[in-house]
């Protein structure tokens, strides 16, 4: 359980030397790969589709403001 969460919170943080270490460290505590498959698929849901949602929303605002009234 900890090598999945250790996975999830380097992928999230872009820690990629890290991540990839840790990968290793994973599979020798018994993480299969589907199991790395479905935390990765949660950090994409979770941490990296929440943050381009912000940002669209910003580039929204932005260019909402920019227009001549």
């Amino acid at each position: 359980m900890r090598s999945m969460l250790t996975l999830a919170i380097l992928a999230a943080v872009g820690c990629e030397d890290e991540f990839a270490m840790h990968v290793k460290e994973a599979r020798r505590n018994g993480v299969v790969p589907e199991q790395s498959r479905e935390v990765l698929m949660h950090v994409a849901l979770y941490a990296v589709v929440p943050r381009a949602n912000s940002a669209f929303a910003i580039a929204n605002k932005s260019r909402t403001e920019q227009r001549p009234d």
